[in-house]
């Protein structure tokens, strides 16, 4: 009887871990009108703001000074997704252009900076 037991014990243990797994990839998503910009050394993001008013393109906050990597806001109904990326690609003062992943809503997300706050991380319920 032990063993039927230890058994079934392990076998849920097993099934919720896999379980849970999933659900985490699962909920994770794309924010729109969202993305996180390198910017060559010494460009001012307004720059590339005044560059794609068109689209709304607005400099949110830094990410990282530092490497002068900035998160970026544009509206969707101006541009899609994918002909901003192609247009920001064939800019030079753009170095890299990343889409922003968020956890499902009901989940924390927490996000770092190197703003000088060594060891600090901002945690943040959407």
């Amino acid at each position: 009887m032990n063993h039927l037991s230890l058994i079934f014990s392990l076998l849920f243990c097993f099934t919720a871990c896999s379980t849970s797994k999933n659900n985490t990839s699962a909920n994770m998503d794309y924010p729109k009108g969202q993305l996180m910009i390198l910017l060559s050394e010494n460009t001012p993001p307004e720059n590339l703001s005044k560059s794609f008013a068109q689209y709304q393109l607005i400099h949110e906050s830094p990410v990282s000074k530092h490497e002068n990597k900035w998160m970026y806001s544009f509206n969707e109904d101006k541009v899609s997704l994918k002909k901003l990326i192609m247009e920001l690609g064939n800019v030079s003062i753009v170095e890299n252009v990343e889409k922003v992943k968020t956890a499902a809503s009901n989940d924390i997300k927490v996000t770092s900076g190197t703003s000088g706050k060594k060891g600090k991380v901002n945690i943040r319920n959407k």
